[in-house]
């Protein structure tokens, strides 16, 4: 998962995206595919954590599991 955030976005609206992202991985029929995407998501979510505000010049994060 690649997560963008541009530099005026506010943490905490992606922190909200990000939940609704990770309540709708679990439709996602396979079982594997939906566990690696919730992952991936509540990988992104405690990285967000370290943050209370976006950096200057944005900020990328890049999660997933190795399976």
């Amino acid at each position: 998962m690649t997560l963008v955030i541009p530099p005026k976005e506010m943490v905490g609206q992606v922190m909200s995206f990000l939940s609704k992202e990770h309540a709708g991985a679990a439709s996602v029929k396979s079982k594997q595919t939906m566990s690696s995407a919730q992952s991936a998501i509540t990988s992104a979510k405690e990285r967000l954590k370290l943050y209370k505000n976006t950096p200057p010049n944005g900020l990328i994060i890049f999660s997933g599991q190795v399976v």
